[in-house]
């Protein structure tokens, strides 16, 4: 049942129904990518992912200069919440036309070199604003605390790419351009809906000019984002230079066996860091650490207890979801469960330091992190092969972990309560941004 606009759940059932959407919007990313690899084949599956990979992209920078800055500031529009609205909507708009403009044209290029990426790109273009809009109406909703409207855009989302699937594969439509063709129909249909919950029309200077007033904050925002990717995401693409086609999209999909503790640290983040930031009070500094340590508990244990299943399963599994010619690539997905369990065990450390105002101290983590994990991946591949790949991501990892804990160590564990007074380059209210909502388990 519609959850009505006006109505605003709070305490456990909105932490429900966040949990849900995060959980629908996985499995809706997920499904794409079954049927990719079901219909397609591993090769295919690889370049699906490269092309997943520019998606993100997007996705990142429409975050980081749009939605979140919107939520942190409301666009600083003066609280007239419509006519935010109204100008983020045009800003999206104007970002996704300059998306698919580069992505089309730099697939052409590609396919005139005889790339069977370049035709996966072209297939990914014509996406480009349903799938922001989309993704922006569900950042609105929950910014405005309705997380039940985020999880009907979402439901309307999953329910229409699926019966798209199911009606392309009956008429033997099966190649990578038409799974991305019900993908981008599914947030069609999402982005619709939304413009019958929010019927706004924004112009294109005062879009601009809203664009202009969140700089300061955006480009912070911004920046972060590309360490960010490039420490988490660098390393996946990269591995396509040293892999071949078949080996990546083996590797690739043993990956996307994490989609579940994906959601579970997106879901973890998007309640756990408001949290944190209540108790970020230089005054009663202890308060911030027992947090930190409660939420890695709790995460550590969810994303423990699927990593272990993986683990036991891992070519069988792979072979069930994906198809058999996966199967040998079991090790990858075992591999992948370690490296994730690594990550799960700072994650109240790491949201700790966001919310006391660390960024510059982080983005320093992340830029050593992302030229460690594209020298173990050479490396490694070189010496062990495919499953070099693998253990580049265990390694890359442990030492993101040791970075974590060293920094949250030096600047949070046990120090006077002046010490969380001390700014890490971010104006303190910024933390409140990355409280929203994401959608980057395309990845997964």
């Amino acid at each position: 049942m519609m959850a009505s606009p006006t109505r605003r759940p709070a305490g456990r059932r909105r932490i429900l129904l966040t949990f849900s959407d995060q959980a629908v919007s996985s499995a809706s990313n997920f499904v794409t990518g079954v049927a990719v690899a079901r219909l397609a084949g591993v090769a295919r599956f690889g370049d699906y992912m490269l092309t997943i990979m520019v998606w993100l992209i997007v996705v990142g920078v429409h975050r980081a200069v749009i939605t979140e800055p919107i939520i942190v500031t409301g666009g600083q529009g003066g609280g007239d919440r419509r006519a935010t609205l109204a100008h983020g909507l045009t800003a999206e708009l104007l970002l996704a036309a300059a998306a698919s403009a580069v992505v089309a044209t730099s697939g052409l290029g590609i396919s005139l070199l005889g790339a069977d990426l370049g035709r996966t790109m072209l297939a990914l273009a014509p996406w480009f604003a349903p799938l922001l809009v989309q993704d922006y109406w569900r950042a609105m909703a929950f910014q405005q605390r309705r997380p039940g409207l985020a999880l009907v855009n979402d439901l309307t989302f999953a329910g229409v790419q699926v019966a798209a699937i199911v009606v392309f594969a009956l008429h033997g439509w099966r190649t990578v351009g038409f799974m991305l063709a019900a993908w981008g129909l599914g947030a069609t249909a999402g982005a619709l809906l939304g413009l019958l919950w929010f019927p706004v029309v924004g112009g294109l200077h005062a879009s601009v000019s809203m664009l202009r007033r969140m700089w300061p904050l955006s480009r912070w925002m911004l920046a972060d984002f590309a360490t960010g990717f490039g420490s988490d995401q660098a390393y996946l693409a990269f591995a396509a230079v040293l892999l071949s086609r078949a080996d990546y999209g083996g590797y690739r999909a043993a990956f996307s066996l994490m989609g579940p503790t994906v959601v579970i640290l997106l879901a973890g983040g998007n309640l756990g860091l408001p949290e944190a930031s209540r108790r970020a009070d230089p005054e009663q500094p202890a308060a911030l650490r027992v947090y930190a340590r409660r939420l890695t508990t709790g995460i550590l244990c969810c994303v423990g207890l699927y990593c272990a299943a993986v683990a036991v399963g891992s070519g069988r599994l792979l072979g069930a979801l994906y198809g058999p010619a996966f199967s040998r690539y079991g090790v990858l997905a075992t591999l992948s469960a370690l490296q994730y369990v690594l990550l799960a065990t700072v994650f109240g450390q790491l949201i700790a330091l966001k919310a006391a105002g660390r960024m510059r101290l982080l983005w320093r983590v992340r830029i050593g992190v992302f030229i460690a994990s594209l020298s173990s991946m050479t490396l490694l591949v070189r010496w062990l092969g495919t499953p070099g790949a693998g253990w580049a991501g265990v390694a890359t990892a442990a030492l993101y972990l040791t970075a974590i804990q060293s920094v949250y160590r030096r600047e949070l564990g046990h120090r006077p309560a002046a010490a969380l007074s001390e700014g890490g380059g971010v104006p303190r209210r910024a933390a409140v941004s990355w409280s929203a909502p994401v959608r980057p388990e395309i990845d997964t």
